[in-house]
C-alpha cells in the first residue's frame, strides 16, 4: 500500500521551498549538522543524499503535529528489503527528549518554512 501511494506522488512532485538556514547557528543547528546532515544534506548541491527523500518532502516534518517526527528521530526507521534505501539509526539512546523536541522544531522551521510551527 505504501509503495502504491508513494508512486502516485512521484510524477506530480510538489516543489518545496528552499531550506531556511538559521541566521546564527545554535546548539540545535550544530546537533543537526553532527547527527543528521551526513545523510540528509548533499555534500555537493544538486547531488543525491543517502536518505533519497528531501527533508522538505518528508511527511513526518509536514505532519500537523510533531509526534511522527519525534518518533522517527527517537526510534529510527528500517528500510524495506525491496528498496535500495538505507536504515535511519535511532537516536533515542543518544539524545534527550528535550533535544529531540528542539531538533524536530528546527527541522520543521528549516525545511518547511511554508508551514506554521507546531504548537
Amino acid at each position: 500500500m505504501a509503495t502504491y501511494l508513494a508512486s502516485l506522488t512521484e510524477a506530480d512532485a510538489v516543489p518545496t521551498p528552499a531550506p531556511q538556514l538559521p541566521a546564527q547557528p545554535d546548539a540545535t543547528h550544530r546537533l543537526f549538522e553532527s547527527a543528521c546532515a551526513t545523510c540528509h544534506e548533499p555534500a555537493i548541491d544538486g547531488t543525491a543524499t543517502a536518505a533519497h527523500v528531501p527533508l522538505g518532502q518528508s511527511m513526518a516534518i509536514r505532519a500537523p503535529s510533531p509526534e511522527a517526527l519525534t518518533t522517527v528521530i527517537r526510534d529510527g526507521l528500517v528500510a524495506p528489503f525491496s528498496h535500495d534505501l538505507r536504515d535511519m539509526p535511532a537516536f533515542g539512546g543518544e539524545l534527550s527528549a528535550d533535544q529531540i523536541e528542539r531538533l524536530s522544531a528546527y527541522l520543521r522551521a528549516r525545511y518547511v518554512p511554508d508551514l506554521p510551527a507546531w504548537p
